[in-house]
């Protein structure tokens, strides 16, 4: 709810006060990466993906937090999209990179916002790589 509501601040101190009994899912991770992309925050985005609630801690809630090492497809497009909002291209490009070198495919949603966010960086030849990727992943572009 506090993402809906672009208070970004309070659903990222929300998922950082969570008791040590609860753990952060993939869906609390890619809430907060959302909650980012609301308040034109991307670089949070990106650490958060990376090296925040979705991954493990090293510590002895390791095992617990262990479900949640490897974003899925859903926090890496949330991601993406604060790129997008950020007009951050290069690091989008980066996240599907990071995507595919972790075995993670990227959907239509993610090449669409990485295709965005080249269109608002100027990026026109990165867009149109893009779109040609998007069609080798057998993926039907739309209007998006």
């Amino acid at each position: 709810a506090s993402e809906r509501c672009r208070h970004w601040t309070l659903a990222l101190q929300l998922l950082a006060e969570m008791p040590q009994n609860l753990k952060p899912d993939r869906f609390t991770c890619s809430a907060g990466i959302s909650a980012c992309e609301r308040g034109s925050h991307w670089q949070l985005a990106i650490a958060l993906l990376k090296q925040g609630m979705c991954s493990t801690d090293g510590g002895e809630n390791e095992m617990q937090r262990a479900e949640v090492s490897s974003p899925d497809v859903v926090a890496y497009s949330a991601a993406v999209s604060a790129c997008e909002k950020g007009h951050a291209w290069r690091a989008a490009i980066g996240l599907l990179e990071d995507m595919r070198s972790g075995s993670v495919q990227p959907n239509l949603i993610t090449f669409s916002a990485a295709i965005s966010a080249c269109e608002k960086g100027v990026a026109w030849q990165q867009a149109i790589q893009l779109l040609s990727d998007t069609a080798r992943a057998t993926l039907q572009p739309d209007i998006i």
